[in-house]
């Protein structure tokens, strides 16, 4: 797997090396894209598979909201006052 590192947007970066400075790590720009490059040459079948399974949450979860649900109107408040 190539990365080009100029694609990579430099908002991503620097949020990571804000976030990791917090915890006490400072890291180079170039380190951080290096290490995330790797990590995700080392782990591509997985990144793929929680990809896939995220699209296909997306894809039911549009899906359901798409689908219409029948109701039926009801008078709810004067059903309470009544049981009241």
């Amino acid at each position: 797997m190539q990365f080009e590192r100029k694609n990579v947007p430099s908002n991503f970066i620097m949020a990571l090396q804000k976030h990791f400075s917090k915890k006490g790590l400072k890291v180079s720009e170039r380190k951080l894209t290096d290490t995330i490059f790797e990590f995700l040459a080392k782990n591509e079948t997985e990144v793929l598979h929680i990809i896939k399974k995220k699209r296909n949450y997306e894809v039911k979860l549009k899906k359901w909201l798409d689908t219409p649900v029948d109701t039926e109107r009801t008078n709810a408040l004067e059903d309470h006052d009544l049981v009241i």
